[in-house]
């Protein structure tokens, strides 16, 4: 198994791959709280890694897929690309 990447190759990677990652920057990331209050909601802790990408890069697309950001708006307003139920229900 391979190490993971360091933060410094990630962004080596996104910048050699311009023509496909359209990535939001720092200054649009939301503040600690929302990374809060989403882990909140989700009853679920935010891994360290998504955690930095979303401080970095806020969210953005990879070959035109959504990467799922957290949005400095209401959670119950927020309109994704999928409908995701929290329940075990079918």
């Amino acid at each position: 198994m391979n190490p993971p990447l360091t933060a410094t190759e990630i962004k080596k990677l996104i910048a050699a791959h311009q023509s496909i990652i359209d990535f939001g920057s720092s200054s649009d990331a939301v503040d600690d709280e929302w990374l809060v209050n989403a882990e909140n909601a989700l009853n679920r802790k935010l891994s360290e890694s998504y955690r930095w990408f979303l401080k970095q890069y806020a969210g953005g697309e990879i070959g035109g897929e959504e990467i799922y950001s957290i949005y400095g708006i209401p959670f119950e307003s927020a309109n994704g690309g999928h409908s995701f139920s929290t329940s075990n229900e079918s």
